[in-house]
């Protein structure tokens, strides 16, 4: 795969999932710590801006050739950990709250959006590799006929 489909293909498709479940994350988080809290249309573009730093991440998962175990295993690591390093700066450096239990309870979303973007993009995967082997096997049937 060429780096522009991986870039479609994974990078835009984890831009797009990772962002319905940042929603789902802040309104659960949100309505935890500070239900009373209201934001601005501004508000809006969080998701977005935070669905771009989780995604850009997904790019170390690049590879020209096919990766090693161990290689995969090292790149899902550092996919794991540039997310939780770059949305808790840019938290911190825009002067969100430096609560502990704010600070886990993100770190903890994070990690459970970066499981669940996954576990998608694994089903999706997999239901293209279905659909691809009963082309296969419809053509390779008819074949035999």
């Amino acid at each position: 795969m060429n780096f522009k489909e991986f870039l479609i293909k994974n990078v835009m498709n984890s831009f797009f999932i990772s962002v319905t479940f940042i929603c789902i994350g802040m309104a659960i988080v949100g309505s935890t710590f500070e239900p009373d809290k209201r934001f601005s249309y501004g508000g809006f573009l969080a998701p977005i801006l935070f669905g771009m730093a989780a995604s850009i991440p997904s790019l170390v998962m690049y590879s020209r050739h096919e990766l090693t175990v161990g290689e995969t295993i090292f790149r899902k690591i550092l996919h794991l950990l540039l997310p939780e390093l770059t949305i808790n700066g840019i938290l911190f450096l825009n002067g969100a709250p430096v609560n502990l239990s704010v600070t886990i309870s993100l770190a903890v979303m994070i990690f459970v959006i970066d499981v669940a973007v996954n576990i998608v993009m694994y089903i999706n995967d997999l239901r293209s590799a279905e659909l691809i082997n009963r082309g296969i096997h419809q053509i390779q049937f008819e074949k035999d006929k």
